[in-house]
C-alpha cells in the first residue's frame, strides 16, 4: 500500500515538472517571437529612413604641375619737375607784384623779380644810415687832409657814392696802421658795418627767380599782407619732366630697371615708355616705399604737365601653379 503511494506521489510530482517546463518552453518562445516582430518592424522602418547611396562617376585627372607665367605689373607715378622750391620771405608785410605776370602755367627767366615786400620802412632805415655814414666821413675829412693828404681823394669818393640810388660802396682799403685806427675811432668802420648788414636785410624784401621757371602755384595774391615763411607760391625748374613712382618694399624685387616701361595715363592709353634714372637710398619711414626716377620718351608731341598722373606698367615673369 505504501509503496502504492509513494508512485503514486512520484508520478503526480512527474506530470507536474513537465506541465511547469512545458510552459517555459511556451512562455520563452513567445517572448522570442515578441522580439522578433518589433526587431524586424524596428529596423525596417530605419533603414527606410536612410538616404540612397550616390551613386559614383568616373572623372578624367591631370597633374598639378608649375609653369613660368608672363602677367603685367602697374605702378602708379606722376611727372615731376627736376626741381621745385615754394616761395617765401624772410620778412613781413604787404605783398607786391614783380615783373612777371602771375598765372599758373606761365614761364619766366632767372633773375626776373617774382616777388617783393613792401619795403618802403626798411629802405628808409638804411637812406638813414648812409646819411650818418655820409656825415661821419665829412666831418673826418679835415683831420684826414691834415695827417694822410694823399688820402682824402679816396674817402671824398667814397662819400659821394652813399646815394639812397646806389648800393654801399667797397670799403676803402688801409694804407697805414695809423690811418686804420683813426678811422676806426672815428665810428665810421661800426657805421659802415651796420649799413651793410642792412643792405643785407634788404634782399629778403625780394625774391629773384633763381632759374628759368615755371608757375606750379599762387597761393597769395599781391595787396595781401603776409608773414615770414608762408608759402606764397610754388615754382619749378622749367625744363623736361621725369616720373616719379613710390615703390612699395615688397615689390621691388619685381622692378626690372635695365627694362624700358611702358608709360600709360590714367585712362589706360599708352604714351611712350619710360627707362629708369635713379632711385632715393633706402625706405621711407612713413610709407615704407623707395622713390624711383625715370625718363619720359613720349610716342609723339603729347602735351603733358607738372604733376600728371601716369601708371608704369611692365611684364612680370613668375612661377604659378596650373591646373
Amino acid at each position: 500500500m505504501n509503496g502504492s503511494l509513494t508512485e503514486l506521489y512520484n508520478f503526480d510530482e512527474d506530470v507536474t515538472m513537465k506541465k511547469n517546463a512545458t510552459f517555459l518552453l511556451i512562455t520563452i518562445g513567445l517572448l522570442v517571437l515578441v522580439i522578433g516582430i518589433l526587431a524586424f518592424f524596428y529596423f525596417g522602418k530605419r533603414t527606410a529612413k536612410q538616404d540612397p547611396p550616390t551613386p559614383s562617376e568616373q572623372i578624367s585627372v591631370t597633374t598639378s604641375k608649375n609653369s613660368v607665367h608672363l602677367y603685367p605689373w602697374i605702378i602708379d607715378a606722376q611727372l615731376v619737375a627736376d626741381k621745385t622750391i615754394d616761395v617765401t620771405f624772410q620778412v613781413s608785410g604787404t605783398l607786391e607784384k614783380g615783373d612777371v605776370n602771375l598765372n599758373k602755367g606761365s614761364h619766366f627767366k632767372k633773375g626776373q623779380l617774382l616777388f617783393q615786400i613792401n619795403n618802403r620802412e626798411a629802405f628808409a632805415a638804411l637812406n638813414r644810415q648812409k646819411a650818418a655814414l655820409s656825415a661821419l666821413v665829412l666831418k673826418t675829412i679835415p683831420q684826414l687832409e691834415l695827417d694822410f693828404p694823399a688820402e682824402k681823394n679816396k674817402w671824398v669818393g667814397f662819400m659821394e657814392e652813399l646815394k639812397p640810388q646806389f648800393l654801399v660802396p667797397a670799403f676803402p682799403k688801409f694804407n697805414s696802421s695809423k690811418e686804420r685806427d683813426m678811422i676806426t675811432d672815428s665810428g665810421i668802420l661800426a657805421t659802415y658795418n651796420s649799413l651793410q648788414q642792412l643792405e643785407v636785410n634788404m634782399s629778403n624784401y625780394f625774391f629773384i627767380a633763381p632759374f628759368d621757371g615755371v608757375w606750379l602755384s599762387i597761393n597769395e595774391q599781391p595787396g595781401k599782407t603776409v608773414r615770414s615763411g608762408k608759402t606764397i607760391a610754388t615754382i619749378a625748374l622749367d625744363g623736361p619732366l621725369k616720373i616719379a613712382a613710390a615703390v612699395p618694399s615688397d615689390q621691388i624685387e619685381f622692378l626690372d630697371t635695365k627694362t624700358a616701361m611702358i608709360v600709360c595715363t590714367e585712362q589706360g592709353d599708352t604714351i611712350g615708355n619710360a627707362t629708369f634714372l635713379k632711385h632715393t637710398n633706402g625706405l621711407s619711414p612713413k610709407t615704407n616705399t623707395t622713390l624711383y626716377y625715370f625718363m619720359l620718351n613720349l610716342a609723339d608731341k603729347r602735351k603733358v604737365y607738372q604733376g600728371m598722373k601716369l601708371r608704369l606698367v611692365t611684364q612680370h615673369t613668375g612661377t604659378v601653379k596650373n591646373c
